[in-house]
């Protein structure tokens, strides 16, 4: 099915505009660098957890793509270090951040609800140097959900 890690094709997380992925993500190397590997390993956490498929809708993107989309210009999406997801509706959203808060405490979340119903988790803090005092471990950000 072309799966890059547990859970995660390929299809997927490759840029939207041109397939591209991360080298190291699919490249001949002998291990995952540790920045993909704790994204993947806490997607799994999560998804396994969670119980049930989920709809990942962004994973690299492009420059290109990135700005194309309205993202930040420094997004973790340029490195290839975030996931964003889609749900349901609001209600699931919320029991997914709240699944992420138990199963993957370290990783950056945001939470967009009203209608947008979509989560968006990254490894920012594995970013040396940081390109932004907010890329911090376990950082939440977004719309309230408790």
């Amino acid at each position: 099915m072309g799966y890059i890690a547990p859970y995660v094709l390929k299809s997927e997380y490759a840029c939207a505009c041109c397939g591209k992925v991360p080298y190291e993500v699919c490249g001949p190397v002998v291990e995952m660098p540790t920045f993909y590997y704790v994204l993947f390993e806490s997607f799994k956490w999560f998804r396994e957890d969670w119980g049930k498929a989920v709809n990942i809708t962004s994973g690299y993107r492009c420059p290109a793509h990135n700005q194309q989309v309205g993202g930040v210009p420094m997004s973790l999406h340029i490195f290839g270090g975030a996931l964003d997801m889609k749900f349901r509706d609001d209600e699931e959203t919320a029991k997914a951040a709240k699944a992420i808060d138990d199963s993957c405490p370290d990783l950056r979340m945001g939470v967009y609800l009203k209608g947008e119903s979509r989560l968006h988790c990254d490894v920012g803090y594995l970013v040396i140097p940081r390109m932004s005092e907010a890329w911090v471990q376990g950082e939440r950000f977004g719309d309230k959900y408790d």
